[in-house]
C-alpha cells in the first residue's frame, strides 16, 4: 500500500489550495443573506472575486422569482441550531451567470452562528444546471411531448456541457437534410407542417456534408479545423464564428442505420476531449431513446385504432371518423355498410389463413376505388363499412358502391401455402385438394352486398345511422346478395 505524502495536519495553505480547486462554492452569511466570507470559486460561479463579494447579499445573485423560496431555506436553516439538524438538504434556485444566462445552483446549508471559530451559516453551492437539463429531458422523453421540444433540450444539455459551442439536432435523414432540425432556440421542419425557423448549417442538400458523411459511415466525424469543410459549407461557418465541427450520429446500435445526427458547431479549432465525446455521446442516447418511445407510442397508437389483420382502421375508429365528418358543416355524408357473400364456405373449405387472405386482398379492392378523402374500415368478421364525405349527390354514393362490388367480385387467388394441408382437411372433415394441375393456385370469389345511407336521414347521430345502413345491407341481401340497397330513414324500409 502506498503510504500518503503528507502525515502531518494541513496547513492553512493546503485548505485553502484544495477549496479553491473545488468544483463547489463555500460561503458564510449571517441570517439576512450577508456574505461574510466566500472561496476562490465564486469568481467562475458568480464572476466576481471573494473581495468584491463580501458585504453583498446573496439575493443579489438570486432571480427574483425564487428569492421567497431562499429566504424560506434560510430562515429554516436559521432555526435549526444543534449539531445533527442543523445539516439542512440540498435544495435549488436559478441565478444569474456572468455571461447573462440563467443558471441552476443547488445549496446545502449549516448552521455554525453559534460557533465562535465561524459565526455564522454555512453555505456549499454548485451550479447543478446540466442535471436539471438532463431531468427535463428525461420528463419530456416520458411524457411523450412534441419531440421537437426533447430536441431542443439536448441541444441545450449539450451546449451547457461542452460551452462555446452550438449545438444542432438533425432527425430523419432526406438526401443531406433533416425532416426536423432543432438548434436549442430554434426548430426547422424540412418536410413538417409548420413554418420553418433559422437552424443554421442544416440545410444544403450536399452529399459533402460532414453529417452525411458521419450517417453513411455510422461514424463520428470530427473537423478539428474548419478548412477540411467543403467550400460550400466553410464559408457559412466562418461568417458565424465557427472554428470547427463535429458530427455525431444517432442510431439505436452499432448495425442500425442512423436515423438522427448531433452537430455541434464550435467557437474554437479542435477534436473532442474524452468528457466532451461522452457528453455528446450520452445526449445522442437520449435522442435515440426519445425517438424510440415516440416510435412505440405510434406503434401503439395505431394497434389500438387499426384491425390486425388488413390494416384499416377498425369500428372504433371508423365511428369516431363519423362524429367527426357529422359535426362538419358539409354536404351529404354517405355510409355504406359491406358484407361479403359466399365467405364462409371458403373459410370452411379452405382454411382460415385463405380466409384471411380473401380478406386482406378485398380490403385493398375497396381502397383501390375510394376517392383520395373517403375511408373503409374492417367493422367486424367479413363486414367493412365506407364513409364518403363531402357527396354532392346520391348518385355520387351509388357510383361507388357498385365500383366496390364490380372489384371485389373479381377471382382472387390463393397460393398453395395458403390453403389448409391434406392432413388437416380430413381432420376438419373438408375435400382434400389435388392441385397438382393448378400450378399450386386456387381462384376463388366472393361478391358483397352493401347498404347505403345518408347524413341527411338522420342528423348528428353516427351510431343511428351506421344501424340503417346495417339493415339496408340486410336488406340487399334478401334482394339476392352481390347488390346494394339505399335506406330512406325508415326503419321499417331496410330491416327484416
Amino acid at each position: 500500500m502506498t503510504k500518503s505524502k503528507r502525515s502531518d495536519l494541513p496547513t492553512i495553505a493546503f485548505v485553502h489550495g484544495v477549496m479553491s480547486a473545488a468544483p463547489g462554492v463555500l460561503m458564510v452569511i449571517n441570517g439576512d443573506g450577508v456574505i461574510e466570507w466566500i472561496s476562490d470559486a465564486s469568481t467562475y460561479l458568480i464572476g466576481s472575486p471573494p473581495a468584491e463579494l463580501i458585504g453583498r447579499n446573496i439575493f443579489d445573485y438570486v432571480l427574483a422569482e425564487d428569492v421567497d423560496l431562499v429566504v424560506e431555506s434560510l430562515a429554516h436553516a436559521a432555526a435549526q441550531t444543534d449539531q445533527i439538524s442543523g445539516q439542512f438538504g440540498e435544495m435549488e434556485f436559478r441565478y444569474r451567470r456572468p455571461n447573462g444566462s440563467v443558471g441552476v445552483l443547488g445549496a446545502s446549508t449549516v448552521n455554525r452562528v453559534d460557533e465562535s471559530d465561524v459565526g455564522g451559516i454555512v453555505v456549499q453551492v454548485q451550479d447543478v444546471t446540466e442535471r436539471r437539463l438532463a431531468d427535463d429531458v428525461l420528463r419530456s422523453i416520458v411524457a411523450d411531448v412534441d419531440i421537437t421540444e426533447t430536441m431542443q433540450l439536448v441541444a441545450k444539455l449539450v451546449e451547457e456541457q461542452l460551452g462555446q459551442s452550438h449545438v444542432v439536432v438533425g432527425v430523419g435523414p432526406v438526401d443531406g437534410s433533416f425532416r426536423l432540425a432543432a438548434s436549442s432556440a430554434s426548430v426547422d421542419r424540412q418536410l413538417g407542417d409548420s413554418e420553418p425557423q433559422d437552424a443554421p448549417l442544416v440545410n444544403p442538400i450536399m452529399i459533402d456534408a460532414p453529417w452525411v458523411r458521419a450517417m453513411h459511415s455510422n461514424a463520428i466525424v470530427i473537423d478539428a479545423n474548419i478548412e477540411t469543410l467543403p467550400s460550400w459549407l466553410r464559408t457559412e461557418a466562418r461568417s458565424q464564428g465557427f472554428k470547427s465541427c463535429w458530427s455525431f450520429p444517432i442510431s439505436q446500435n452499432a448495425t442500425s442505420e442512423p436515423e438522427a445526427c448531433i452537430m455541434v458547431w464550435r467557437d474554437s479549432a479542435g477534436a473532442p476531449s474524452p468528457g466532451a465525446r461522452m457528453a455528446v455521446e450520452r445526449a445522442g442516447r437520449l435522442i435515440a431513446l426519445a425517438l424510440e418511445r415516440r416510435r412505440t407510442h405510434s406503434e401503439l397508437v395505431h394497434a389500438a385504432r387499426h384491425d390486425p389483420l388488413t390494416g384499416l382502421p377498425n369500428r372504433a375508429q371508423f365511428f369516431r371518423r363519423l362524429a367527426r365528418e357529422l359535426r362538419r358543416d358539409q354536404e351529404l355524408v354517405a355510409v355504406l355498410y359491406l358484407d361479403l357473400d359466399g365467405f364462409k364456405p371458403i373459410n370452411d373449405r379452405f382454411g382460415h389463413r385463405a380466409g384471411d387472405q380473401v380478406l386482406m386482398a378485398v380490403s385493398r379492392r375497396i381502397e383501390e376505388v375510394l376517392r383520395p378523402h373517403d375511408m373503409t374500415g374492417r367493422l367486424g368478421g367479413d363486414e367493412f363499412g365506407v364513409i364518403c364525405p363531402l357527396v354532392h349527390d346520391p348518385n355520387e354514393a351509388i357510383a361507388i358502391a357498385e365500383r366496390i362490388m364490380e372489384s371485389v367480385a373479381k377471382p382472387i387467388q390463393l397460393h398453395a401455402e395458403m390453403i389448409r394441408t391434406s392432413e388437416m382437411a380430413l381432420l376438419a372433415g373438408s375435400p382434400v385438394l389435388d392441385l397438382r394441375d393448378s400450378d399450386g393456385i386456387v381462384e376463388v370469389t366472393v361478391s358483397t352486398s352493401i347498404g347505403i345511407v345518408f347524413s341527411s336521414e338522420v342528423e348528428a347521430d353516427h351510431e343511428r345511422l351506421v344501424e340503417l345502413a346495417d339493415a339496408a345491407m340486410y336488406k340487399a341481401k334478401r334482394a339476392g346478395r352481390g347488390t346494394w340497397y339505399r335506406s330512406t330513414g325508415n326503419p321499417e324500409s331496410a330491416i327484416i
